[in-house]
């Protein structure tokens, strides 16, 4: 995976219930005519849940204009990662519309929760 610009993956981590942050190399899509930046891989195991997202996730701006801001991100997706991702994914936007409250949302907000899939034992 590359990040061109975004923000950092968040990779949750079953096994010790951590949530760690994956970052690539590489400038935005678009800024340079020779583009080059090396993929970054990372191992799931089963539990693991990979969040990808916009800035406008964790810059939504709540009626005091503080912004939900990446650690209460991280936070959040730790407490909702043990969900299966569309539920882990819908309580993520719950959470970000409660911060924000009345407020207008302020930017786009795109969100994909990614976890391996098991064959259940057979």
């Amino acid at each position: 995976m590359i990040t061109v610009g975004h923000p950092p993956v968040l990779h949750y981590r079953a096994a010790s219930r951590s949530v760690e942050e994956i970052r690539t190399a590489g400038v935005a899509l678009g800024f340079k005519e020779d583009f080059a930046a090396p993929p970054c891989k990372c191992q799931l195991a089963t539990g693991d849940m990979l969040l990808l997202y916009t800035d406008g996730l964790f810059e939504q701006l709540n009626t005091k204009e503080d912004e939900l801001g990446l650690e209460n991100l991280k936070k959040v997706f730790t407490q909702q990662a043990v969900l299966l991702p569309a539920l882990a994914h819908e309580k993520i936007l719950a959470a970000v519309a409660a911060h924000r409250g009345s407020q207008a949302q302020n930017d786009d907000m795109t969100l994909v929760a990614i976890q391996p899939v098991t064959d259940g034992g057979s």
